[in-house]
C-alpha cells in the first residue's frame, strides 16, 4: 500500500468484481462537494491494479461493505441487482434512547430525492441490545429500497437517529457521546448479498465490525444479548477508522 493511503481490506473478489471494508471518514471519490486529498478509490486502485467503478456509495462515515465493479458492463449488472428485490442490506447503528418496539419495526416514510420528489422507501429496524443507562440502543436496520440517507432518516423519523449524525440526528446527544467514544456516525454495513451470482460466486459478504464502534457497543449492558442475536458482531473487529489518512496527513 502506498505511504499515505489507507489500507482497505477485500471481503470478497472475483475478476469482475471485489466487496471491500470501507473505512469510516473515507469519501468513496471526489465531487463539487468532497475534495479530500485521499478518496476510496485512490486507496483501491494500487491494492486492486485494476479500473474501478463504484456499484453504490456509503457515506463517508459509515463503515463497512462496499462493492466496486471491474469494467462499466459488469457494474450495470450489479447496479441493477443491488436495487432489485432479491439483495439484501444490514445494517448495525447505534441510536439515541431505548428502543420502544420488541417486535421488528417497519418505517415506510416516503423520502425526498434530488428536486424534492417524493419516492417510496421502506426499512425494517430492530432491537439487538437496549440501555437505560447510558440511555440508548443498538439496532439492526435493513433497508428494502435505496434512497440518499434512507437509513438515516428512517432511523431518526422512528425517533431514534444514530448516534454521531452530525445532519439527521441530535446535536446535543451528538456532543455527550464524542465524550464517550462515538467520533464519528454509528453505523457500519454488516452485510451485503446481491442474491445472484457473477464469474460464477454469488456476490455477498460480511464485514466485521469496526474496532471503534465494538469499543462502545461492547460496553453496553446487552452487548452479550446482541452477539447472541448477530453471531458476526462477536467476530474479532477490522480497525476501519481512516483517521488522518483520510485527508491526506498521512
Amino acid at each position: 500500500m502506498s505511504a499515505g493511503l489507507p489500507p482497505v481490506a477485500v471481503l470478497a473478489r472475483t475478476p469482475s468484481w471485489a466487496i471491500l471494508a470501507k473505512p469510516a471518514r473515507l469519501a468513496c471519490h471526489r465531487s463539487a462537494e468532497v475534495r479530500d486529498r485521499v478518496t476510496l478509490m485512490q486507496a483501491v486502485r494500487p491494492r486492486l491494479h485494476r479500473p474501478i467503478h463504484l456499484v453504490h456509495r456509503l457515506d463517508r462515515g459509515v463503515s463497512g461493505c462496499l462493492l466496486v465493479a471491474f469494467d462499466p458492463a459488469t457494474c450495470t449488472r450489479l447496479h441493477a441487482a443491488l436495487v432489485g428485490p432479491g439483495s439484501r442490506k444490514r445494517y448495525v447503528a447505534l441510536v439515541r434512547g431505548w428502543w420502544r418496539w420488541d417486535d421488528p419495526l417497519v418505517v415506510d416514510t416516503p423520502l425526498a430525492e434530488e428536486g424534492g420528489v417524493l419516492r417510496e422507501a421502506r426499512t425494517t429496524i430492530r432491537a439487538l441490545a437496549r440501555s437505560h443507562e447510558p440511555r440508548c440502543s443498538l439496532v439492526a436496520v435493513e433497508p428494502e429500497t435505496g434512497r440518499w440517507h434512507q437509513v438515516r432518516r428512517h432511523c431518526r423519523d422512528a425517533g431514534h437517529p444514530i448516534l454521531g449524525d452530525t445532519t439527521h440526528g441530535d446535536g446535543r446527544e451528538n456532543r455527550v457521546w464524542r465524550e464517550r467514544g462515538v467520533g464519528r456516525l454509528a453505523l457500519h454495513q454488516l452485510v451485503l448479498d446481491l442474491g445472484v451470482e457473477e464469474d460464477g460466486l454469488r456476490v455477498a459478504a460480511w464485514c466485521p465490525p469496526a474496532a471503534d464502534l465494538v469499543a462502545v457497543w461492547s460496553r453496553l449492558p446487552g452487548w452479550a444479548g446482541a452477539c447472541a442475536a448477530e453471531p458476526r458482531l462477536a467476530a474479532p473487529p477490522l480497525d476501519l477508522d481512516a483517521g488522518d489518512a483520510a485527508s491526506g496527513i498521512g
